[in-house]
């Protein structure tokens, strides 16, 4: 952002510098708002300790996004329960609960179910939508390469290896590879 006295210069290429170019609060402080909610809901909000709690809880979560216009995140979910994302997680990964571990994992889910319809129809930016992939699924974006180099030269004779390096240097006749992938003068 370049000041408004610099802005304001009467230089077109300044008009509008002088404007954040934030969208965050494009929406009045609405956002602002829902996380000042979840904020004081946190502070008295008892994390779920059934699945049925769980699956009770996501219902409500979800239910307040609509109501609020507001897309559901884990972030949001976590704070809902009154949890931070690494205590969530934690739920998610505890084998001793089997059931509410089960129940966390599919609540994650959902959310991410919603955040890919999204992707898929163009309201929520792909890269976000990676992004989130990564940071709270743990996908990986992976492409692997193997490179597998083949040395012949120790099958061949010295007689053998000289005659190819003549061949190749005088050009007389070319070479053609065989079905063992040995080089061989070609047959007439």
């Amino acid at each position: 952002m370049v000041s408004h006295g610099v802005a304001n210069n009467g230089l077109r290429t300044t008009d509008n510098m002088n404007v954040s170019p934030s969208k965050m609060y494009e929406d009045g402080g609405h956002k602002m708002r829902v996380v000042q909610y979840l904020a004081n809901r946190a502070s008295t909000a008892k994390c779920p300790r059934t699945a049925d709690g769980m699956f009770h809880e996501i219902e409500a979560f979800l239910t307040f996004c609509g109501n609020e216009s507001v897309p559901p995140t884990i972030g949001g979910f976590a704070i809902w329960c009154g949890v931070t994302v690494t205590r969530y997680d934690q739920l998610v990964r505890n084998k001793e609960h089997a059931e509410l571990a089960h129940a966390a994992g599919v609540c994650k889910e959902i959310i991410r179910n919603f955040l890919e319809i999204s992707a898929m129809d163009g309201s929520l930016n792909p890269i976000v939508y990676f992004h989130n992939n990564k940071v709270y699924y743990g996908a990986v974006e992976n492409q692997q390469v193997t490179i597998r180099v083949e040395d012949n030269t120790g099958e061949i004779s010295d007689e053998e290896y000289n005659e190819r390096v003549r061949l190749m240097q005088t050009n007389e006749i070319e070479l053609e590879q065989d079905e063992t992938g040995a080089w061989v003068e070609p047959s007439q």
